[in-house]
């Protein structure tokens, strides 16, 4: 997020990037979405997002990387 210094205009645009990129999340199948929320919002490891979701490490890489895929589509769709 910018800092206090920044101009009203640099927050807007971080504001609108981040109200875009969650609702993309929102167009994520569920395990997507909730593997995306554990990794960038709550700041998991691997490790701890595969024993969380009963799955393998290996599972958790190849659904974040189909995840990370599916919201660039998403994005790109969006106009960003």
């Amino acid at each position: 997020m910018p800092d206090s210094a920044d101009d009203p205009e640099s927050l807007l645009i971080f504001k609108e990037g981040d109200r875009l990129v969650r609702n993309a999340l929102e167009h994520l199948p569920p395990r997507q979405r909730m593997l995306v929320n554990l990794k960038y919002y709550e700041g998991l490891s691997y490790a701890e997002i595969s024993q969380a979701m009963g799955t393998t490490i290996k599972a958790v890489e190849r659904l974040l990387a189909c995840a990370r895929r599916t919201l660039i589509k998403l994005l790109s769709e969006m106009g960003i």
